[in-house]
């Protein structure tokens, strides 16, 4: 699951900068990355370019010139994205959470995109199934407060379900419940086991920026 924002790309954008952007993706740790924009010019960074069908993968010249861009300092906050952040903090609140790890959620599920959208039909902020978003009462996948409150609960339950156990709730968001069971663990899934590491990774960074 999940891909990335600017504060994800600033930590490893100035690697990228010097080497050559032809059609391939770039390489780094998390895997390749994609940069992608949409018609208003808003920019992504992604390692599943699939979520985002309604977004154009930049090459060549164009992708070379938009990470230099990027790897400045970025500017402020858009006021949708400062209201998400707010929204994230509330709901891991009311939901016994700790908000750098819904956050982190968040960021590798949609990058912070409440029109996220992947081609198995999970949606929103922190990219819920149908069926997830039916259990938890959740009627609108693509409204931020509600995809998050159910995305807390669903997490909030994982995490009981694994006795506290963080790792295994991860496994579980990203893969279900039943493949941890079956495994007694991680599943051997290398999308899973790269976004349990990811989001672990991210939720460290946001309890640094707390």
């Amino acid at each position: 699951m999940g891909t990335s924002h600017r504060s994800y790309v600033r930590s490893f954008v100035a690697a990228l900068v010097g080497f050559s952007l032809a059609s391939a993706p770039f390489a780094c740790q998390s895997g390749a990355i994609y940069v992608l924009v949409d018609h208003l010019g808003h920019t992504l960074y992604t390692d599943r370019p699939d979520r985002y069908p309604d977004y154009t993968r930049l090459t060549g010249q164009s992708a070379r010139a938009t990470l230099k861009r990027s790897s400045r300092r970025p500017s402020k906050k858009s006021r949708g994205r400062t209201d998400i952040d707010q929204l994230i903090a509330v709901t891991a609140t009311r939901n016994e959470l700790d908000s750098a790890l819904l956050k982190a959620v968040v960021h590798a599920e949609s990058s912070f995109n409440p029109r996220a959208q992947s081609r198995r039909g999970a949606l929103g902020l922190m990219q819920l199934m149908p069926r997830t978003a039916k259990h938890y009462g959740v009627r609108n996948a693509f409204d931020p407060k509600q995809n998050l409150t159910g995305g807390a609960r669903h997490l909030r339950n994982l995490l009981h379900r694994f006795n506290g156990n963080e790792t295994l709730a991860l496994a579980a968001y990203n893969a279900g419940e039943t493949a941890v069971k079956r495994h007694g663990g991680i599943p051997p899934y290398a999308e899973t086991r790269a976004y349990v590491r990811r989001v672990q990774r991210l939720r460290r960074t946001y309890q640094q920026q707390q």
